[in-house]
């Protein structure tokens, strides 16, 4: 390692050249044989990268635990063999000790276990941004259907109104033909990826194999994903009565949304806040109600979040269609 003075690694330090210094103190080896361990003063710099910040500390404290715990160790060996008067194996018995600490820190890759959580939840990278972009077509999914939905006048279901069938099944109606309108076209969507999947030799979450029995599997568990962005998209339309608007409101809203919920950049990336807000989020709850249906892990509490959405957005749909009508 470089050495210098004090005075030059601070100057570096808040240049930027250095990532971090240590002052170790003279005698610290002999300290270190006689039991009395002294203080190496450390600094880092707040500027420098997070990941290398904390490697470094982490490094320090296992540097620091090793050599206390064999100080602990070694000593209490000695002072064990010299209360009981056996100084004709004390030597043997401390270099033996000496030798099995030498090799245990020697051997330090087998002193830990590796365990690979994933990027997000357990999913890997490739299964991560193959719900995220799902979940993305889903949300901008909505804007090809402004020519349909978006309604200039109320006239249709005024008079609908008026020949007894109600609101709230005119609302069910159209929003059972919107869902149904976009199940079919994530189920063309879904062949092309599969033939692509095949070729890749992609097998993602817990998936035996890329049959198409374990992808249409996959399709049926994400029909609450798809209810839940078509409700809200239905929402949205019948809040405007002109085209533009209608686009506009539906990509902000799928760009705003998607992006909160982790679909441009892993959600494990962005402050603890937004993550939390995040499973509370239409898209948010979707996303990890998706990943867990690909890991086969019960998603009791996204599939609650991502229904209480939809009752809420049929709901709200409801009530501005009655103001409109009857207001």
């Amino acid at each position: 390692l470089p050495t210098m003075t004090e005075e030059e690694a601070k100057r570096e330090l808040k240049q930027g050249k250095l990532t971090a210094y240590a002052i170790i103190p003279e005698g610290f080896v002999d300290s270190v044989n006689m039991g009395e361990n002294k203080q190496i003063y450390y600094e880092a710099n707040n500027s420098s990268t997070a990941v290398g910040t904390i490697m470094i500390h982490e490094l320090l404290d296992m540097v620091s635990k090793s050599v206390t715990e064999s100080q602990n160790a070694i000593y209490g060996t000695q002072h064990f063999l010299l209360e009981r008067e056996m100084r004709d194996v004390y030597m043997d018995k401390v270099n033996e000790l000496y030798m099995s600490l030498v090799a245990i820190i020697l051997n330090r890759t087998e002193l830990y276990g590796v365990k690979i959580f994933g990027i997000s939840d357990g999913l890997s990278l490739t299964e991560y941004y193959i719900i995220a972009i799902l979940i993305l077509f889903l949300s901008l999914w909505g804007i090809t259907c402004s020519m349909i939905f978006v309604k200039k006048n109320n006239g249709l279901t005024g008079f609908l109104k008026a020949r007894g069938y109600r609101i709230s099944l005119q609302v069910l109606g159209e929003y059972l033909a919107y869902l149904t309108l976009m199940m079919v076209n994530v189920l063309l969507m879904l062949l092309p990826i599969m033939m692509i999947m095949k070729m890749l030799d992609i097998c993602p979450g817990n998936w035996a194999d890329n049959s198409f029995s374990s992808l249409f599997l996959f399709a049926v568990q994400l029909i609450p994903v798809m209810m839940v962005i078509a409700a809200l998209q239905y929402f949205l339309y019948e809040t405007v009565s002109e085209m533009v608007s209608g686009i506009v409101v539906q990509f902000l809203m799928a760009i705003v949304l998607t992006y909160l919920s982790g679909c441009f950049y892993p959600i494990s990336f962005f402050p603890e806040g937004i993550q939390k807000l995040s499973s509370w989020l239409p898209t948010g709850a979707s996303m990890d109600y998706a990943g867990k249906c690909m890991l086969s892990v019960a998603p009791f509490k996204e599939l609650g979040v991502i229904f209480l959405y939809i009752i809420l957005f049929l709901g709200l749909t409801i009530g501005i269609r009655k103001r409109r009508i009857c207001g």
